[in-house]
Parts: structure tokens; sequence; C-alpha cells
């Protein structure tokens, strides 16, 4: 390849030979391609990431869902061991119930509404009887909060 004189003397006298220029042309093809394999690879993993996020975008009203219901359990656990505790309820144990995972909160919950059946059994407050309306008696009278939320529960349970 031969260079003009405007063109040597702009490169100056050490003028890369056809042999190297061919080699750095070759060297920037592959390098090109290379970046080229890499652009293509990083698209179909945004690509990818990006129907993954939709899914997980569709699956968030069912995450939510189970968060309330870890938060019910978790409420459920505090009132059931406060019901049971009445005065003596530990903050401590608050804390535990308030952050237990959903295995842990559901056996809580059975093992406490147990005690409370052993503890303070359910009757009518107008007949004595376990049947209709019931509500939880022990030394101390439930607000009537309490009671509405155990009168709840325990036609729920019945």
């Amino acid at each position: 390849m031969k260079f003009s004189k405007a063109i040597i003397k702009f490169l100056g006298e050490d003028v890369p030979s056809d042999e190297l220029i061919n080699e750095k042309i070759t060297a920037l093809l592959a390098e090109h391609e290379s970046i080229k394999t890499e652009k293509d690879g990083l698209i179909e993993e945004r690509d990818l990431l990006n129907t993954k996020i939709a899914e997980l975008e569709a699956k968030m009203p069912m995450a939510e869902a189970g968060d309330k219901y870890l938060k019910d359990m978790r409420n459920d656990a505090v009132k059931w061991y406060k019901l049971l505790k009445q005065d003596n309820a530990s903050d401590e144990m608050i804390k535990i119930y308030e952050s237990a995972e959903l295995e842990e909160v559901k056996i809580i919950v059975t093992e406490l509404q147990k005690e409370v059946e052993e503890n303070i059994p359910g009757t009518c407050p107008h007949c004595g009887e376990q049947v209709h309306k019931l509500s939880r008696r022990s030394s101390k009278e439930l607000s009537e909060e309490q009671a509405e939320m155990l009168d709840r529960k325990s036609f729920q349970t019945i």
C-alpha cells in the first residue's frame, strides 16, 4: 500500500508496514466481533431478567396476602398470649411472637389456644353453657373488644 507524501508527513517517517496494518485491522475486527457477541448475550440476559421481573410482579399480590396472613397469625399469638397471661404478659415473649416465622407462629397459636381452653373454659354469659355466644371468663373481666375478638375466634374454631 503506497501512501502520499502528506500521509507520510502526517504519520512521520515510521510508516507501518502493510502486514502490521493488516494485523491491527484483524485484531480490531476480532475485538468488534467479541464485543458484538457480548452485547447480544447481555441483551438476552436483560430480556430474561425482564421476564422474571414480570413473573414476580404477577406474584406480588400473593406475596402481600402471605405477609398479611403471617402478620395476622402473629397478632393472634400475641392476643392469645395476653389473654392467657393477662397482667403477667412479658414484653420479651410478645417480641418473640411478633417476629416468629409462619410455621413457628402456627404452633404457638395452637398451643396457646389449648392452654386458654384448659385454663379459661368457654361459657355462655347468659346460661353458663358452652353453646351459642361464648366468652372466656377468668378472674379478670375482659374489655368489650377482647371479648368480641375472643367470641369471633371461638366461633371460627367450633
